[in-house]
């Protein structure tokens, strides 16, 4: 009798430690949160609001992953990762850049200074959709006609160990804009 109540007390002991073990597990939270911003002071004055967030996406979106851009400032987007659990883990975002201007192209150039709060936990990588790795600056046709012209960065972050706690990040990207080199050889 002693020893059938010693095996449900140690049965019991193990599964209550099972279940806290598998609360825990289930319970860490990664949360990246993260900006994209146009930055036009390289440009002129008229050329400001010409080029812009005009779409941003998250791709292949699982639950808890966003994109947005605030209504009042197309020139930011916001981003918010809740998805990665697993080590390897990645989520993906297209942000669309629209040049609008109909008498310059534009040179859009992701910022060096890529901010990233959490380096240890997780990586960031971009790339210009169409463009070959590792270019950072592109040029956006000006617009003819009614049709603006597009080019698409694509963000990646990718989970470089599974958290085994609540992790927070946060990252930023900066896109530097001004006129191509014909564009100020005019005078533009």
């Amino acid at each position: 009798m002693k020893n059938r109540k010693t095996i449900i007390v140690a049965f019991l002991l193990v599964a209550a430690l099972c279940l806290g073990i598998g609360y825990a597990a289930l319970t860490d939270i990664l949360e990246i949160t993260g900006t994209a911003n146009i930055n036009n002071s390289g440009a002129l004055a008229a050329f400001d609001e010409d080029v812009y967030i005009s779409n941003v996406t998250a791709v292949d979106s699982s639950e808890g992953d966003s994109a947005s851009i605030p209504p009042d400032n197309k020139d930011k987007a916001t981003f918010t990762v809740k998805s990665l659990t697993l080590k390897d883990d990645i989520a993906t975002f297209r942000i669309t850049v629209t040049n609008d201007s109909s008498e310059f192209d534009a040179h859009v150039k992701v910022n060096p200074s890529i901010v990233n709060s959490n380096s240890a936990m997780f990586e960031l990588t971009y790339k210009w959709e169409g463009e070959a790795d590792g270019v950072d600056m592109v040029t956006i046709a000006k617009k003819t006609g009614d049709t603006s012209n597009i080019k698409i960065l694509v963000v990646t972050i990718e989970l470089l160990q599974s958290p085994t706690d609540t992790v927070t990040g946060n990252f930023g990207i900066d896109l530097d804009v001004a006129h191509d080199q014909a564009s100020l050889s005019t005078g533009g």
